[in-house]
């Protein structure tokens, strides 16, 4: 419970980075293994896990440290699965803590990220309804060609 609301979070051992935070909790989870379906108990009500529409998951990346001051990066791609009109993705960048940038994501091609500052710490955020397959920032496209 955090402020009196209860929220929760989800592990995935497959993924070195995989700890999602999410804005409701449960007081019980269980695995059908059977049926290969999750369910949660929260506030007395059973829901099965995925059954309604998809939740926004919000992932930060890991935090970029420089040994100094130095140009942030200067390009960005999301690859996801599809691209929905509706609830689009957003990609959100953080230099030393401050909001440089946001932009829809709206396909998979590659976008330019401001220039100007200098940043010692560079994190970037992703929003979305969809499964995002990766995300990578580089300092020119053709640095993002070959990833």
């Amino acid at each position: 419970t955090v402020g009196g609301a209860t929220k929760g979070f989800v592990l995935d051992p497959l993924n070195p980075t995989g700890m999602y935070f999410l804005d409701f909790g449960a007081s019980a989870v269980y695995f059908d293994d059977l049926q290969d379906h999750l369910y949660t108990l929260s506030g007395g009500n059973i829901q099965r896990w995925d059954a309604d529409a998809p939740l926004v998951v919000t992932a930060k990346s890991k935090l970029f440290r420089f040994p100094k001051p130095t140009q942030s990066f200067a390009c960005a791609q999301v690859v996801a699965n599809s691209y929905p009109t509706v609830a689009p993705i957003t990609f959100k960048l953080y230099a030393d803590g401050v909001l440089k940038h946001t932009q829809t994501v709206l396909n998979g091609d590659s976008f330019r990220l401001p220039s100007g500052y200098y940043a010692e710490t560079v994190q970037f955020e992703l929003t979305t309804t969809n499964q995002i397959l990766y995300a990578a920032v580089a300092n020119s496209m053709a640095e993002l060609a070959g990833i």
